[in-house]
């Protein structure tokens, strides 16, 4: 086997994935088969890194959800408005983020 087949059969096996509804044990699974793969490439730790977590109050995330939902501010004071704003493009922004919502 050569190394562009090998690719060319995780390019398929990507996109079938993509196709399929994968149960919790399934998704776990995919994620360590992943892991395995990034450590050969090295990417593993650079990988983590990229991952920022981003805290948020319960009111917070509904303004987020609210301008997303609506692109609306109303009711909202100009300075909550521009925060959310701001809130709202760092979480939907390409990086890779976890979102811990507090009081939840």
């Amino acid at each position: 086997m050569s190394y562009d087949r090998a690719l060319e059969y995780l390019r398929r096996i990507k996109d079938y994935l993509k196709t399929q509804k994968l149960d919790e044990g399934r998704k776990k699974l995919l994620s360590q088969i992943v892991a395995e793969l990034m450590d050969i490439a090295g990417m593993r730790e650079e990988a983590a890194e990229e991952i920022e977590t981003m805290t948020v109050t319960k009111e917070e995330l509904k303004d987020i959800i609210q301008y997303y939902d609506k692109r609306s501010m109303k009711g909202m004071t100009s300075e909550r408005t521009k925060k959310c704003r701001g809130m709202f493009r760092k979480v939907l922004s390409l990086r890779k983020r976890i979102l811990d919502v507090q009081g939840s």
